[in-house]
């Protein structure tokens, strides 16, 4: 059987933010977050879109997006109007949707 040590293994950073490299990947990444996330999560989420954002070459909004990550680099809440401003400065609108209502028990 193969014993592995802590000195056999390497291990280097994970950033979401490395991953998110088109407009659409941002897009997709934040609906997945908005659709079941905590606060935390949409806060970190955010961030990692403003990384990502800043690091697009042909994207209009990057200075923007490079300004707002350095905004948020302590920040771990937010209000809803730092939130709602955040998310319209990456270029994106919240869209609500109804969640489909579970089926009422018919009692006669």
């Amino acid at each position: 059987m193969l014993k592995l040590t802590k000195d056999d293994l390497t291990f280097s950073p994970w950033d979401a933010a490395d991953y998110l490299t088109s407009e659409k990947m941002i897009a997709y990444y934040l609906e997945e977050v908005f659709s079941d996330a905590t606060p935390k999560d949409i806060v970190r989420a955010l961030k990692n879109c403003a990384r990502a954002k800043s690091r697009l070459k042909n994207s209009k909004k990057a200075k923007i997006a490079a300004d707002i990550e350095k905004e948020m680099v302590t920040k771990t809440e937010f209000s809803a109007d730092a939130l709602l401003k955040t998310i319209h400065a990456l270029g994106f609108r919240i869209k609500l949707k109804k969640l489909p209502s579970a089926k009422k028990n018919k009692k006669r």
